[in-house]
């Protein structure tokens, strides 16, 4: 009996010492290298949307034309036109997709969606449709995108005058269903503003960019019909509260990288978030003002990070590229895993065999 009193808590140990090594994100990279022939954002736009294919070539949108990279850290790029917004303020977004050949593009101030192949790319056709107000966008599968649509509309009460009507909420675009393409999932409220939205696992992690509170949402409740829709935002897993925009992108071992500014300093930068809330630092570009937005990329074909800086009047002016890759996988990293899966072997036969 005690044999198997020291094997089970021999197997907690290791699964505990495992995990909470693991949840913890590393330091973040503090070299960066600056990429002087990174697109800026078009005419009278303010930011521009960027994603890494699989590949590890960037994918740019500057709110009138899509930039492909000639080449996995090239900073070289092909411009193809056509794909417009409406001329000024946020440009949109781009959301790779897993197929490492596609690229969901999203103009801010249309609404209109492109599909962009990253294979043949060429100017834009028509678009697949319109889900006016899309900021951010994150692939869920193959086809369904998760995007946050932001919208405040002007309306005239007799009674009341002028008013305005919020629409704030999380959304599903389904690609290969231009006749039902858009699926409210999440209400976030008339008071909330949807912010970046990641894949980390089985769960989905966005943010209420008026706090910076992060909650994260299981991808098969979103995708599942027999769920009722649309969620509300308090339904969602509370991780905490960090940068406005939220988190853009997560590292090969799933670190959240969270973009804009603090809330209650302004002071931009990336910040480096584990799945549970746990803050690993924050990189922040030496030569950028203080209050500057940083926005985040994790490029998975060179596990490097990507920083796309809007200057103190909202330009997107600079990007930067971290010198050494941000937690790839290592042999330290992989000696914890076979902890955790160790120590959880040894319950689970100390479990099917009653040995307590």
């Amino acid at each position: 009996m005690k044999k198997n009193r020291v094997l089970a808590v021999t197997g907690v140990l290791c699964a505990l010492l495992a995990s909470v090594a693991l949840a913890q994100p590393s330091t973040p990279p503090t070299d960066f290298t600056p990429l002087p022939r990174f697109p800026g954002p078009a005419g009278e736009y303010t930011s521009v949307g960027v994603d890494a294919l699989e590949s590890g070539k960037l994918v740019v949108y500057d709110g009138s034309s899509v930039y492909l990279e000639d080449g996995v850290e090239a900073d070289r790029y092909k411009a193809f036109a056509g794909y417009d917004g409406d001329g000024a303020g946020l440009a949109g977004f781009v959301a790779a997709s897993p197929d490492d050949s596609t690229a969901l593009i999203g103009a801010y101030g249309t609404g209109d969606l492109w599909l962009f192949d990253a294979d043949a790319p060429a100017a834009a056709g028509d678009p697949l449709g319109a889900v006016e107000g899309v900021l951010f966008g994150e692939y869920l599968d193959d086809t369904n995108v998760l995007v946050s649509v932001y919208v405040e509309e002007e309306e005239m009460d007799i009674l009341y005058g002028k008013q305005y009507v919020t629409v704030s909420e999380l959304g599903i675009v389904d690609t290969a269903n231009t006749a039902a393409l858009y699926t409210a999932v999440v209400d976030m409220g008339e008071t909330g503003i949807p912010g970046g939205i990641v894949v980390a696992g089985d769960e989905v992690y966005t943010t209420n960019a008026a706090t910076g509170q992060i909650r994260s949402f299981a991808v098969a409740d979103l995708l599942d019909p027999e769920v009722a829709k649309p969620l509300a935002w308090e339904d969602g897993a509370l991780i905490g509260t960090f940068n406005d925009f939220g988190p853009t992108a997560v590292s090969s071992q799933c670190t959240l990288l969270v973009s804009g500014n603090d809330a209650t300093t302004g002071r931009g930068a990336i910040q480096f978030v584990s799945t549970d809330g746990e803050f690993g630092g924050d990189a922040q570009m030496a030569t950028e003002a203080d209050i500057a937005a940083h926005i985040a990329v994790y490029n998975p074909e060179t596990e490097k990070v990507v920083a796309v800086v809007l200057d103190d009047t909202g330009d997107a002016a600079n990007a930067w590229v971290s010198a050494e890759s941000y937690e790839a996988a290592t042999f330290f990293g992989s000696i914890l895993g076979l902890l955790a899966g160790l120590g959880g072997l040894i319950l689970l036969l100390v479990l099917i065999f009653g040995l307590l």
